[in-house]
């Protein structure tokens, strides 16, 4: 059975790139596309996908409120952030509200789909620039 995931970015451009990315994978299964926060949490209660790919740069998805909200609503989805920055306290905010993973955009296309079977195996994944933000900024001894 495939890993089922709903992308939530309201960028058409970065979202068709990862679900282009996502779609080339046999094991992979994009069950939805949303670009506001309202859909995401709802398509996550109706469709229960496995992983929910948030985009932290698309503002009306609330950045780290939607994965919380997700988190409640759907506890058994594991949540990937994706962002353009590199910011220390994001990640730490983004990894509190119970996402398993953060990438950079530079890395998405790259990284995903492996990111998403580590994801939903039950890995916490850190793109290489946000895992040299942490243990270079001292996050990792606060997690």
């Amino acid at each position: 059975m495939a890993i089922a995931v709903l992308l939530a970015d309201d960028s058409t451009e970065t979202d068709h790139r990862l679900e282009d990315v996502l779609r080339g994978t046999r094991s992979i299964e994009v069950v939805s596309a949303v670009g506001t926060y309202v859909e995401a949490v709802r398509q996550c209660r109706d469709l229960q996908p496995d992983v929910a790919i948030v985009s932290l740069s698309t503002p009306e998805l609330g950045n780290t409120e939607v994965i919380i909200e997700i988190q409640r609503h759907c506890p058994k989805v594991r949540s990937l952030a994706i962002s353009s920055r590199v910011d220390r306290e994001e990640i730490g905010r983004v990894l509190d509200a119970g996402a398993c993973g953060y990438l950079t955009t530079k890395n998405a296309s790259r990284m995903l789909t492996d990111t998403v079977k580590r994801i939903y195996a039950g890995a916490t994944v850190l793109g290489p620039q946000a895992a040299a933000a942490i243990t270079s900024q001292g996050l990792l001894s606060s997690i």
